[in-house]
């Protein structure tokens, strides 16, 4: 899951929320591990923040040599 922070907000960073960071808006924000995800869920549900989808081309095309 990756989200785009909507409103400047704090939030863990990391695994047993011994530390915190300012996520500004703007930021795009990879979750990788579980915990993440579960910190991600959570400012989304509080509208801090926005699900978002990154579409990757599945080929690309090369030039053709003459």
């Amino acid at each position: 899951m990756t989200i785009k922070i909507l409103h400047r907000c704090q939030a863990a960073s990391d695994e047993h929320g011994s530390a915190t960071r300012y996520y500004e808006v703007g930021d795009v924000v990879e979750t990788g591990q579980p915990w993440q995800a579960k910190i991600a869920s959570a400012l989304v549900e509080a509208g801090l923040a926005a699900e978002t989808k990154v579409v990757a081309p599945k080929e690309t095309k090369t030039k053709a040599k003459k």
